[in-house]
């Protein structure tokens, strides 16, 4: 039923300024959200203030701690509710904040998560909790147009089999895993979307069920990949290759116009917020930066700066030849070539660097890439930046975003 787009990326390769780029239809430089201590700042307009202005009512899930509402991903939502994990040890919420459960708590997860044994429900809640708390939100719903987010975790790490064997494996406990260990990770991860595949088509069932799956727009989508030694690492958030910027987008729209198309333009996150909006005729709010998913686009950026990384990427068309010039600073802590430049269209694995021989074609690439950098820091404003509290850091940890 859906359009499904081949070459969709994603403008930052860790939640938190990828989904403030969905959010915002800004590159990271723009909506100023980069570092850990980074929240969604007041001044940048979002998707659902958008829609809630043209009559919308919006409603927001997120499993994902880096965009609970601590960091102020609840910005024109009419509700917006971030699950929370289980807690452990037979502690309720109230006093598992204490900072002795919470000490606790963390240790014995972590000792566990390093024998392999990651328990369901103790980072994330999974796809099918997600589900009934969308499905309850849907039918609370009156006739009035609506706006509902999500963001499932799975597949994410901490990773563990479906159904569960008592096994798993967590960055938290593991956060350079051995390269003998890739396949089995990779195998883990694609189960977990193999499980989220069955959780999304009961709630299309459950939809279909109440008479309005025909007439929704939904699309599906990522806000980072993920790496499994590729390039020498694993995990995402620490280089700017293709294995953690590229992603799936498939967009169903109301009944199923142009289902089954594949679709190999280049497209971005920050098209995903004007793209909705004019699908409802809502005007696209000043300071957005994307275009239309539907026209694509012939440059792509994508940018980090946080924990020693400084690294930018711009992908560009040359004729039909594809090219993607990656930067890094010197002492970035991947060790990462300062210049990487690749034929992607040839080498989509970018695995042969032509930075040293092509060095017309890295000056020409280098100017794109300034410009597009020009263009992130356009209207760009601050982020605010929120304390890294103990209990702020428990939850980052435990999804492998802070390492103590």
């Amino acid at each position: 039923d859906a359009i499904r787009f081949d070459q969709a990326f994603v403008n930052s390769s860790w939640t938190r300024p990828s989904f403030a780029s969905i959010l915002s239809g800004r590159l990271a430089s723009s909506h100023g959200v980069m570092s850990k201590s980074d929240a969604l700042p007041d001044a940048v307009t979002t998707m659902p203030e958008a829609l809630k202005a043209a009559g919308y009512t919006t409603g927001g899930y997120a499993t994902n701690f880096n965009v609970a509402p601590y960091f102020n991903f609840h910005q024109g939502f009419d509700e917006y509710v971030y699950l929370e994990p289980e807690f452990v040890l037979g502690a309720d919420d109230a006093s598992a904040k204490l900072l002795l459960m919470q000490f606790i708590r963390q240790r014995v997860e972590k000792m566990r998560a390093m024998q392999g044994e990651v328990l369901p429900g103790t980072a994330y809640q999974d796809a099918e909790t997600v589900n009934a708390a969308l499905v309850s939100w849907v039918d609370r719903q009156a006739a009035t147009p609506w706006f509902l987010f999500v963001g499932y975790m799975d597949p994410h790490d901490p990773y563990f089999a479906h159904p569960y064997d008592g096994s798993g494996y967590a960055r938290a406990a593991h956060q350079h895993p051995d390269p003998s260990e890739a396949p089995a990770l990779s195998a883990l991860y694609d189960g977990e979307i193999s499980y989220w595949d069955r959780e999304l088509g009961k709630l299309i069932d459950a939809l279909q069920a109440r008479g309005l799956y025909d007439e929704l727009t939904i699309i599906v989508t990522s806000d980072h990949g993920e790496e499994f030694n590729e390039h020498g690492g694993f995990w995402h958030g620490t280089t700017l290759y293709d294995e953690q910027v590229r992603v799936p987008l498939l967009v169903k729209l109301p009944q199923a116009r142009r289902g089954g198309t594949v679709v190999r333009h280049w497209v971005q996150s920050i098209d995903l917020m004007p793209t909705v909006l004019k699908l409802v005729d809502a005007p696209v709010p000043e300071g957005v930066q994307g275009g239309d998913l539907f026209t694509g686009t012939d440059v792509v950026y994508a940018e980090e700066s946080h924990e020693g990384n400084v690294l930018e990427s711009v992908r560009e068309l040359d004729g039909t030849d594809e090219y993607k010039l990656i930067t890094a600073n010197r002492d970035n802590p991947r060790g990462l070539a300062p210049v990487e430049l690749y034929r992607v269209d040839l080498d989509p694995n970018e695995r042969e660097n032509l930075a040293k021989s092509s060095p017309d074609r890295v000056r020409m690439a280098t100017k794109a890439l300034l410009e597009q950098r020009a263009l992130a820091h356009e209207d760009a404003v601050a982020a605010d930046s929120v304390e890294l509290d103990e209990d702020v850091a428990a939850h980052l940890e435990a999804i492998g975003y802070i390492e103590r």
